[in-house]
């Protein structure tokens, strides 16, 4: 008696389901803020906007005028048959220029207490890093943030 083959659409559904939670993601990697900012097209334009970032718990120089919204944020980038770096950076930018829009959309000059956010973890709060969800075809970043008016 011949054994029977496997039907390779039911062959090719059953490794993706096996193989799912390894390519969606689940490895969470600590990468530099610094790092991530200084590959920013627009970096430089936030000196000349007069716009700040402030993450965790640094304290604008010159104090807050106004607290004008609060807000959650998550945005992710293509990590097909990139690195993990490039993959986290870009989804970082694309997190950065949203918040960037928005401060402007609500006349705010500064984003504060910027923290890192994941459903299923706690918060991870770092002046110096942020966290990203990496896979084989996505990557993201969240953020929790409040967009202030600072004070002249």
């Amino acid at each position: 008696m011949m054994p029977k083959k496997l039907n390779p659409v039911i062959a090719a559904v059953l490794l993706l389901v096996i193989a799912s939670p390894v390519l969606a993601g689940g490895r969470k990697i600590m990468l530099p803020i610094e790092d991530a900012m200084t590959r920013l097209d627009f970096a430089e334009s936030l000196t000349e906007k007069s716009f700040a970032l402030y993450w965790a718990d640094q304290v604008p120089p010159r104090g807050i005028e106004k607290e004008i919204a609060c807000d959650t944020y998550a945005r992710g980038a293509n990590a097909f048959l990139k690195s993990d770096l490039r993959a986290c950076t870009n989804a970082f930018e694309n997190i950065v220029d949203t918040l960037i829009t928005d401060a402007e959309t609500f006349g705010a000059n500064a984003v504060v207490g910027i923290r890192s956010f994941h459903d299923e973890l706690p918060d991870f709060s770092s002046e110096t890093e942020y966290r990203c969800d990496v896979g084989a075809f996505r990557a993201s970043v969240g953020f929790r943030v409040r967009f202030v008016k600072l004070a002249p």
